[in-house]
């Protein structure tokens, strides 16, 4: 009873309303109870001391994404004197998910707009995520379970990633995940004012991010399989709740997209098809979390416990999302990460279970498991912090600036994050994605000195061009941090010495 209690902090208090249901004095407190209640305290600091240490651990080391500098220009446009016209997506965006904008902009206000300020509260949104993670899953699952799955999210690099980062998908993930949390709640207690609450949890997520559109109606889903498992048809008034929910959702989304939605991210390059959003969707939870989870799914098809199945439909959710949005919209995998708590909850329920049945035949044997299942994500986590998963263009402008001369020119495969960093030099001209090399030979030999700054991934630049460079220009500088993984973040800039040098 002893090892069970700790394990469970809730069954000294289910013992205790038993007790009273029966109309009987409830027993005196067990010593195990003030031991539990100090491990569960134990586990909260811990968990919560890496998931915040870790999300501010060189946050301001990284220079900006071209996201998060366009995050500083739609703020701009939403709340400072810089107009866009009404078409472009610089207005729209802000407007169409303004809680997320209204968050940052109080950022912005508190801690300032270089790179350390305005990440600081997604940073916070991040740690708070991992804490309600651990918080409101330890009741149902455990706490080695509950443990097991917030520190995984505090590993996970794709979450390390958005917590450190001038953009709205920490907090989407914040809220979508506290709809889906709040809502398991609801199911275990069948309380409306809980799935009313998730509801509305999962209303806010849509003015975080317009595709959470889809929580309201996983939520639904998910309240109506588990809920009717556990309860049967008693659980039609929870259903009832998050479907109204759903087609508010769907009223408020009608309206955004019509008024500002319509045309969305036409003409952009980087969509990802359905075998490579599947794909990316699995490296960003880590295969080792994705392996777990499948083994936990496995054991809730078998078990089929309500808890199991209500993380089950979210998981299912997600892996649904990953592979049919981009066929409707233009993708790109950080719209899934918002959906991916399902998966770590069953990973952790996995953890969990194996560390019970270690435990009953070696308690030393059920921790190191635990300790080493909690921490498949590390390597993937030190790859991270390697280079933050950004090219380093606050590098690459120095390397430039330092070696500017009047009459220089610039072409880069960013030319906007460039230009951000870059300090008394002209503006530089994009290189184009689809074809690199047009126009980029005229204009070598059109003028004075031509630098040409590019992002490189391991594959490295385009045949064509790589041949091109190593021809007609030197490499200045090659900016890169050694990882871990088989990911790259690469940034190379060459000189082409121009006419002024008699090249012809």
């Amino acid at each position: 009873m002893m090892e069970h209690t700790l394990l469970n902090p809730r069954t000294g208090s289910d013992q205790m309303r038993q007790w009273r249901e029966m109309g009987g004095a409830a027993p005196a407190a067990a010593p195990t109870t003030a031991k539990s209640r100090l491990l569960l305290a134990a586990a909260l600091v811990g968990v919560v001391l890496l998931a915040g240490g870790l999300r501010f651990f060189r946050l301001g080391a990284w220079s900006f994404t071209n996201d998060e500098s366009a995050t500083l220009v739609e703020d701009q446009s939403l709340f400072g004197a810089d107009a866009a016209p009404p078409t472009d997506q610089t207005y729209r965006l802000p407007r169409l998910i303004p809680l997320a904008y209204g968050i940052q902009h109080i950022d912005y206000l508190l801690f300032g707009r270089d790179e350390w300020g305005s990440r600081v509260l997604p940073a916070v949104m991040g740690t708070l995520g991992v804490g309600l993670v651990f918080l409101l899953l330890r009741r149902s699952q455990g706490l080695a379970a509950a443990t097991a799955a917030a520190v995984l999210v505090a590993l996970s690099p794709d979450h390390l990633y958005h917590s450190q980062s001038n953009r709205h998908y920490s907090v989407a993930w914040l809220c979508a995940s506290a709809a889906m949390l709040v809502g398991a709640a609801a199911v275990r207690r069948r309380s409306q004012l809980l799935t009313c609450t998730a509801s509305g949890l999962a209303i806010l997520a849509v003015l975080t991010h317009t595709l959470l559109a889809v929580v309201s109606a996983g939520l639904t889903v998910a309240v109506a399989v588990a809920g009717g498992l556990r309860f049967g048809w008693a659980a039609r008034p929870l259903v009832r709740v998050a479907a109204l929910a759903t087609l508010l959702t769907v009223g408020l989304v009608a309206f955004l997209m019509g008024r500002l939605g319509g045309g969305w991210n036409a003409g952009n390059v980087w969509g990802y098809g359905v075998l490579h959003s599947v794909m990316a969707g699995v490296l960003q939870v880590g295969w080792p979390t994705a392996l777990l989870a499948l083994v936990g799914a496995v054991d809730v098809a078998i078990s089929r416990d309500s808890d199991g199945v209500y993380w089950l439909t979210w998981a299912g959710v997600w892996a649904t999302a990953t592979a049919a949005l981009p066929l409707v919209v233009v993708y790109h995998p950080a719209y899934g990460f918002m959906l991916s708590l399902g998966v770590f909850v069953l990973a952790g329920r996995t953890i969990g279970k194996i560390f019970e049945r270690l435990r009953s035949w070696n308690t030393v044997a059920a921790c190191a498991w635990l300790a080493a299942a909690c921490l498949f994500g590390l390597p993937d986590a030190a790859s991270y912090f390697a280079d933050g998963s950004r090219f380093d263009f606050r590098a690459a402008a120095k390397t430039v600036s330092d070696q500017w001369r009047p009459g220089d020119r610039i072409r880069s495969g960013s030319p906007k994050l460039l230009q951000l960093y870059l300090k008394g030099t002209d503006r530089p001209v994009g290189v184009r994605e689809e074809d690199p090399l047009l126009g980029l030979d005229h204009e070598a030999r059109s003028g004075g000195r031509l630098w040409v700054v590019l992002p490189v991934s391991r594959e490295g630049e385009p045949a064509a061009l790589r041949q091109w460079l190593d021809a007609n220009c030197r490499r200045v500088a090659l900016i890169r941090r050694q990882r871990f993984d088989y990911h790259e973040y690469a940034v190379e800039v060459y000189l082409h010495p121009g006419v002024e040098a008699g090249l012809e």
